[in-house]
């Protein structure tokens, strides 16, 4: 489904971001990892593409004294967005750098 959609922004001008996302935690667990990876695709006029990405692999350990919950699932993909739009900034110019929109 990523490469399929990632393929499919390709064939449109203009720029877009494709993510995929993985996270592997036992329920009330403490220990897991998570997988980030924001791929931005830019397709100008003359249809040159320009593909940018950014990746980021982690183990977790949770410290609280709480487990793994769709919350901390939440707070570790947004911090992992975060880290990727900040990433892809230092690589693209700032009109195709993806944004995140909180709503």
């Amino acid at each position: 489904m990523f490469q399929t959609t990632l393929c499919h922004n390709i064939e449109f001008s203009g720029a877009s971001a494709t993510e995929f996302k993985q996270l592997e935690f036992r329920v009330d667990g403490k220990n897991g990892t998570a997988t980030y990876l924001l791929v931005a695709t830019n397709v100008d006029k003359s249809y040159k593409v320009t593909v940018c990405y950014a990746y980021h692999h982690i183990d977790q350990h949770i410290l609280d004294h709480g487990g793994f919950t769709m919350q901390t699932a939440d707070i570790t993909l947004d911090w992992m967005r975060v880290k990727s739009c900040k990433s892809l900034a230092t690589m693209l110019p700032s009109n195709l750098v993806p944004q995140l929109i909180y709503e």
